[in-house]
């Protein structure tokens, strides 16, 4: 039978994939751990039974919203799935408590070091470690997607599915806000992002890639000149996560302009093997492509950044992903409230990251 948007259950492309790779159990004991279970039922058991007597044509659609909130749920986990891009940037922390109005970073200072000691056991080194704890807000966000009495009308009593377009659209609204805050931060609240962070050291190059002799010897000094200040990262056994982030045009230059040492790869290929990093680690190099750090340097000039994609060195609190919180009756129209939380971009090793500006 379909849903309320016409949808058949295995016409959610995202639940059919975990379902083939039998990773939909997983994924719910995953959120259930987290205290964050998907049990719509128990939302849709605050409607059973509830009386309307405003409107027998409104009580009915109301009902029938609300008993189809399970669809509403899956229309936005299927954008969701589909298009939250700030994941694959920066690392997520969803294990923060939904109610906390702030919460708080370790940054980690060891001192200390061994050495040989003498016949009687004595005069070994002594190690002392400190933390210090950077307190960051998580701040609460939400839009309302709304259907008119008439479209409900409609769609219950003509058999026809209900649009879909207000709910993606109000759930691609809350993605694109997230990202923005994740990417550019927000002046209002204080927020700082990926692309603009102060504590972040920015350098500038001495010519754009494009206009470089060899952009890859280039960009090769820079990745070590960002291992040399990092190694600290290495004593950590810290080996994955090493990206490259770059605007679209000078994305585009290294995916497509062949390396002049071998024409059979481009400066991507080669950078992605060929460097520092993959020698002392086996794992390459990654590169990701933000708009957002066009114009982003000093001087509005385009900006790249190379940094660690890893939780240790930064991250974003989401506590609450956007989310129904349930369907209000509001006589003329139907109002579904979305609602998430999150916090800035969070660096908490700025010494892993470097911006190089005139990119």
């Amino acid at each position: 039978m379909s849903n309320i948007f016409g949808k058949q259950a295995q016409s959610y492309s995202h639940l059919a994939k975990l379902s083939t790779k039998g990773l939909l159990d997983s994924h719910l004991e995953a959120a259930k751990a987290q205290g964050k279970p998907y049990l719509f039922d128990s939302q849709l058991g605050m409607y059973a039974g509830k009386q309307l007597t405003d409107s027998s044509e409104s009580a009915a659609g109301f009902g029938w919203l609300t008993n189809n909130l399970q669809a509403i749920q899956s229309e936005i986990e299927e954008v969701l799935y589909l298009n939250y891009r700030l994941s694959g940037l920066v690392p997520i922390n969803t294990a923060i408590p939904e109610g906390a109005e702030s919460y708080a970073y370790r940054v980690k200072n060891s001192y200390g070091e061994a050495g040989f000691i003498d016949s009687f056991g004595k005069n070994a080194g002594s190690s002392s470690t400190s933390y210090n704890l950077v307190a960051t807000p998580v701040l609460q966000g939400g839009i309302d997607a709304m259907w008119s009495l008439q479209d409900v009308r409609q769609a219950m009593f003509a058999g026809v599915p209900l649009q879909a377009d207000t709910i993606e659209d109000a759930t691609v609204a809350c993605l694109n806000h997230i990202e923005t805050v994740g990417l550019l931060g927000d002046s209002s609240k204080g927020f700082t992002g990926l692309v603009n962070n102060g504590d972040v050291t920015a350098i500038t190059a001495a010519s754009t890639l494009e206009a470089s002799a060899d952009a890859a010897v280039q960009i090769n000094g820079y990745l070590n000149t960002l291992l040399e200040q990092t190694s600290t990262l290495f004593a950590q056994r810290m080996v994955t996560g090493l990206t490259i982030y770059l605007p679209v045009k000078q994305f585009n230059f290294l995916a497509t302009t062949k390396y002049n040492v071998d024409a059979t790869k481009t400066l991507m290929d080669y950078l992605e093997t060929s460097n520092a990093w993959t020698a002392n680690t086996g794992m390459p190099v990654e590169f990701k492509t933000v708009i957002e750090l066009k114009g982003a340097g000093s001087g509005s000039t385009d900006r790249m950044l190379i940094a660690f994609n890893n939780q240790k060195v930064m991250e974003i609190g989401n506590p609450i992903m956007p989310r129904v919180i349930g369907i209000n009756n509001e006589l003329r129209f139907f109002r579904a409230p979305l609602e998430y939380s999150l916090s800035q971009l969070n660096v908490k090793y700025p010494d892993a990251c470097l911006y190089i500006d005139n990119i």
